[in-house]
């Protein structure tokens, strides 16, 4: 528990220094406050064209950015999306010590051990941090659906290892059916992957 609260006053103390990403200043900030007033508002680009660089980034962002706090929160969100980073290498990290990590596990841990890093020390990436843009959680998200997809795959391997039977992902299946249906090349590849998955069969 003390480990997790140094950890996020350390991030928080982190992102609560000075914007000094250009782009916040060119249409990051005007874009949170318009969704925080107005909402959407249809053909605002046509007055002033920063505000067409939208993203749903920002309007995630525009309730906890309140007027009265003025632009002091701004990288909160970015601050978050780093905060469950950290915390998923954490629990990666430990899942891995204990010798009870699988394929995911070990992915995350060493997308993140990479990821983290870069974002904390390395420009640009440093001042994108400290600010509301939507190019850190893209960042996050590579790993976190390259996670996913190897959990995925993972579950699929003890569903097939507790019935006994070789992984054949329902997915996939699909997959070489679609291809074998619009290519012969291309379904060779599936013909070619089931001959080195189930040599005998």
């Amino acid at each position: 528990v003390l480990g997790s609260a140094i950890v996020m006053v350390g991030l928080a103390a982190w992102i609560s220094q000075k914007v000094t990403w250009h782009d916040t200043g060119y249409y990051h900030y005007s874009a949170i406050e318009w969704f925080r007033d107005f909402g959407s508002v249809p053909g605002i680009a046509l007055l002033f064209k920063n505000l067409g660089f939208t993203s749903s980034w920002f309007a995630l962002g525009a309730p906890f950015n309140p007027a009265f706090a003025g632009a002091r929160v701004t990288a909160g969100l970015n601050g978050l999306a780093l905060l469950i980073a950290i915390a998923h290498w954490c629990v990666a990290v430990r899942a891995w010590g204990k010798g009870e990590s699988n394929f995911s596990d070990r992915l995350a841990v060493m997308f993140y051990t990479l990821a983290i890093p870069i974002c904390l020390l390395m420009k640009p990436l440093s001042l994108i941090l400290v600010s509301p843009s939507p190019d850190l959680p893209v960042l996050l998200l590579v790993g976190a659906v390259a996670w996913a997809m190897a959990w995925e795959g993972d579950a699929n391997r003890s569903v097939a290892a507790m019935a006994g039977r070789p992984l054949n992902p329902p997915m996939l299946g699909d997959l070489e059916t679609d291809l074998a249906r619009k290519s012969p090349v291309l379904g060779g590849w599936g013909a070619a992957r089931r001959r080195m998955l189930h040599p005998r069969g």
